[in-house]
C-alpha cells in the first residue's frame, strides 16, 4: 500500500497543537424567519497533530465545511452555530488520528443604528473533542468613541468652564466581546451589539451631517470615559444579557489621538448559575 507523506513520522517528534487551513473565503446560506440570508464568510479549521504524524490532510478540512453546508441547506438549519457543530463533527470523522478539532467562521454583520447600517465583526468558533465535549465561542467587535475625562477636568480648571461643556481629546475605541459556552445556544447578535455600543461615550456613525456631528460630539463630552470604563461597562452589559453558565471576556482598545500608542484593558470572568 502506498504511504502518503502525511502518514510518515516527522523528523522531530514534537506534537503540534493546531494545524489546518486559514482564510478560506466562501458563501454561506442560512434559513431564517426572514427567509434565506447569505453571508460571505472566512473559514478557518484546525486539528491537533500527534507526535507520530508528519502532517494533516488539509483537503479534508475543506470537505468537512462544504459537506456540512450542503447538508445544512437540505435540512434547513437556522443558525450558524448549528452549521459549525456539524463541521466540527465532520472534522473529527475525517481526521481519525486527532482528538481535537476547531472550526471558525468570520463575517461582518450590519446593525441598524438610526438611518445607517453599522458593521459588527462576528466570529463564531467551535472546539470539539473526541469524547463528545464541545465548546462554542461567539465574539463580537464593535467601534465607538471616547472622550477623555482626565483632560476634560484639567482643562476645565484652566479655562474655568463647566466640565461637561469643556473640550477634551477624543479617540476611536473598539470592544471585542467573547461569550463561551458548552451547550449550544443561538444569541441575538444585533441585540447584543446594540447594547455594547452603549459602553462607549458615543458610537461611531458612518453618516454624519454637520448637525449630527455636533450633537454626537456634545453628547460624548457629557459622557466621558476611559478605556477602563468602557471595559467595565461592556462586562456589566454582558452580565445582564448572557445566561449562565458561560465565560465572558472583554478586550477594549483606545486608539489614542494625542499619544503615539494605544491603551488596552481586558477582563474575563465566569458566570455561574446561582
Amino acid at each position: 500500500m502506498e504511504v502518503e507523506i502525511q502518514d510518515m513520522p516527522p523528523k522531530h517528534p514534537y506534537p503540534l497543537d493546531l494545524v489546518g487551513v486559514k482564510g478560506v473565503k466562501y458563501l454561506v446560506r442560512i434559513r431564517s424567519p426572514r427567509g434565506i440570508i447569505e453571508f460571505p464568510v472566512t473559514y478557518n479549521a484546525y486539528v491537533k497533530l500527534s507526535p507520530g504524524r508528519r502532517a494533516v490532510h488539509l483537503s479534508r478540512n475543506i470537505e468537512a465545511f462544504i459537506e456540512a453546508l450542503v447538508e445544512s441547506e437540505k435540512k434547513g438549519k437556522e443558525s450558524l452555530e448549528a452549521l459549525m457543530e456539524e463541521v466540527a463533527v465532520k472534522l473529527l470523522g475525517k481526521h481519525e488520528y486527532t482528538e481535537y478539532a476547531r472550526a471558525e467562521l468570520e463575517l461582518e454583520h450590519f446593525v441598524e443604528t438610526g438611518r445607517t447600517l453599522e458593521p459588527v465583526n462576528v466570529r463564531i468558533s467551535i472546539e470539539a473533542w473526541r469524547n463528545n465535549g464541545k465548546r462554542w465561542t461567539l465574539t463580537l467587535g464593535v467601534t465607538g468613541i471616547t472622550a477623555c475625562p482626565h483632560a476634560q477636568v484639567n482643562i476645565s480648571k484652566k479655562l474655568n468652564t463647566p466640565v461637561n461643556v469643556t473640550p477634551t481629546h477624543m479617540q476611536r475605541a473598539r470592544i471585542e466581546a467573547s461569550i463561551s459556552f458548552t451547550e449550544k445556544r443561538v444569541y441575538n447578535i444585533e441585540g447584543i451589539a446594540l447594547k455594547l455600543l452603549k459602553a462607549f461615550s458615543q458610537p461611531t456613525r458612518t453618516l454624519l451631517k454637520k448637525d449630527d456631528e455636533a450633537r454626537l460630539i456634545i453628547e460624548a463630552h457629557r459622557n466621558p470615559k476611559l478605556v477602563e470604563d468602557v471595559a467595565r461597562d461592556a462586562l456589566s452589559i454582558l452580565e445582564e444579557v448572557i445566561e449562565p453558565p458561560a465565560e465572558i471576556c472583554v478586550k477594549a482598545t483606545s486608539y489614542e489621538s494625542i499619544h503615539p500608542y494605544n491603551v488596552f484593558a481586558e477582563r474575563c470572568m465566569v458566570l455561574n448559575k446561582q
